[in-house]
């Protein structure tokens, strides 16, 4: 079934006050030091490594932007005819935004220093969608940021390459094997056409732009994976970054499932993650609104309890900037990690599955139970666990009663206590979390 993304409970935002004291490694880049020192972050060794690292962050921000977005509707797709509607540009207006397209108000820095109060580990910049435009200086097209006759005239991957690096934050690059605007693609040539994609492929992983964590793909559906010579492109990212990760949107299964506009079902035998807009659509219009901090912070944690990882998209201004109803949700998402991000980072989801109640996820000896609807009688009943619990705390507040027996296990907490987006309470096991349900 599905997995809602509403809140279980209503209310108004609440973030308790009580410290919450965890390693420091699983702090929210929010409320870590700022340093004016660049931070390298290393690639990972291999793609087991890389994807460990992945599931570890539990949280991106993606980043929907270019020339496109002049035209104030919906990226690529208001170019083309498509799934029953017509364009709401020609090709030939659409095509020249480009032309229009100053994005003075651009700055990485200010975009990674968002991310970075987000909470957000890592970051998805789309380099090129479907209609062909590049967001760097690529050798194998003229339509792009750089271009003679586009006043932008900058390299924006190279900048926020560079900028997130000093926050520390993984990048990874959003790539359409579609190119509309490239005759090849069109005439389905895909002989010709595959070595493009390569070309561009080993322009933004051949190092220029430093470590890669992920290379998000987006041609799902009916493409098999000979149209882009798919296998041949596989290898050559491993062999440029070796830790690098594949998602599942080139003909071939790559290194973990996207999903997208959805929460993931509970899944442990794969790796996923669900792409999920802030707004309604994924780049920016005029007309939207963002999710609310609730709807947003429900998504990480249903997916986190799922096993998944949280994708959350926003689509900058055609000028370079984010908008403020959006930063302001995303600052109040790390003010959350902040206090309560040791309940989701390095976790997995389980051992409990997601329910109406909410989610649990877990990490070493430790149960996080996130509870976002107490039952009516004011008492969680769970399925016996294996191991013995050893000790219990409420993280968002309270002190929470714990009766565990062979048959099952009650948890109960003030009602003052119970927070109306997350009930956090930590159960503390004398053996491994990951399977200790029965």
């Amino acid at each position: 079934m599905q997995t809602k993304l509403t809140l279980s409970a209503a209310g108004a935002l609440m973030l308790l006050t009580g410290a919450v004291a965890w390693a420091a490694e699983a702090k929210s880049p929010a409320t870590q030091p700022a340093s004016t020192a660049a931070t390298v972050i290393p690639p990972a060794k291999n793609t087991a490594e890389g994807l460990q690292r992945w599931r570890d962050m539990k949280f991106g921000i993606f980043l929907h932007w270019g020339a496109g977005a002049v035209g104030g509707k919906e990226l690529s797709w208001s170019r083309q005819t498509n799934r029953r509607k017509p364009a709401e540009y020609p090709p030939a207006v659409y095509d020249n935004f480009y032309k229009k397209f100053k994005a003075e108000k651009f700055n990485a820095d200010e975009w990674a220093s968002i991310i970075a109060d987000s909470g957000a580990r890592y970051t998805v910049f789309v380099t090129k969608h479907h209609d062909g435009f590049c967001n760097w200086d690529t050798a194998i097209t003229d339509y792009k940021g750089t271009a003679k006759d586009c006043p932008f005239g900058r390299d924006a991957a190279m900048e926020l390459s560079q900028a997130v690096a000093k926050k520390g934050i993984m990048l990874g690059w959003y790539f359409s094997q579609r190119d509309w605007h490239d005759s090849d693609c069109m005439a389905q040539n895909y002989r010709a056409f595959a070595p493009k994609i390569r070309k561009q492929i080993e322009e933004l992983c051949g190092g220029k732009y430093g470590p890669i964590g992920v290379i998000w793909f987006d041609a799902a559906g009916p493409y098999p994976e000979g149209f882009w010579d798919g296998r041949r492109l596989f290898k050559r990212i491993y062999e440029l970054q070796p830790g690098c990760l594949i998602n599942d949107r080139c003909g071939l299964p790559g290194d973990f499932s996207s999903l997208t506009r959805r929460v993931g079902d509970y899944d442990r035998t794969r790796a996923w993650e669900s792409a999920i807009p802030i707004t309604g659509g994924w780049s920016w219009r005029a007309d939207a609104k963002p999710m609310s901090f609730e709807q947003c912070i429900n998504a990480l944690i249903r997916c986190a309890g799922a096993d998944g990882n949280l994708l959350l998209n926003i689509g900058p201004h055609p000028d370079g900037h984010i908008v403020a109803e959006e930063v302001a949700v995303l600052r109040k998402m790390g003010a959350w990690l902040g206090q309560y991000g040791t309940s989701i980072y390095k976790t997995r989801g389980g051992p409990y599955e997601p329910a109406e109640w909410g989610v649990a996820t877990c990490r070493e000896n430790t149960i996080y139970l996130h509870v976002q609807k107490w039952p009516a009688e004011g008492k969680l009943t769970l399925p016996a666990l294996k191991q013995k619990i050893t000790a219990s705390a409420a993280l968002t507040g309270g002190k929470p009663a714990v009766e565990q027996t062979d048959k099952g296990l009650t948890v109960s907490l003030p009602k003052e206590n119970q927070n109306a987006i997350d009930t956090i309470i930590e159960l503390t096991l004398d053996g491994p979390a990951f399977d200790a349900a029965k």
